[in-house]
């Protein structure tokens, strides 16, 4: 899974594209008035795939595991 950020600063809509997947329900986790962040080490713990918006940009749990990284979770999947 490889997620991709497209920004449009005109209209400051920002979009994911997520390459090479198939998703049966997707969870939004962090809402505008509720971030919630993780650190790398609670991420081992996680049963379930999720993007984080990190420093590093949109990252799959995979890649911020590899990474080693926290960040603020966005989505479940």
């Amino acid at each position: 899974m490889i997620p991709k950020k497209t920004c449009d600063s005109k209209n400051k809509i920002k979009q994911l594209k997520i390459l090479n997947a198939r998703f049966l329900k997707l969870s939004l986790i962090s809402k505008p008035s509720r971030n919630i962040s993780i650190s790398y080490r609670k991420l081992l713990d996680v049963q379930y795939d999720c993007i984080l918006s990190t420093n590093l940009g949109l990252l799959s749990k995979e890649q911020a595991i590899s990474q080693k990284t926290g960040g603020f979770l966005i989505l479940k999947i």
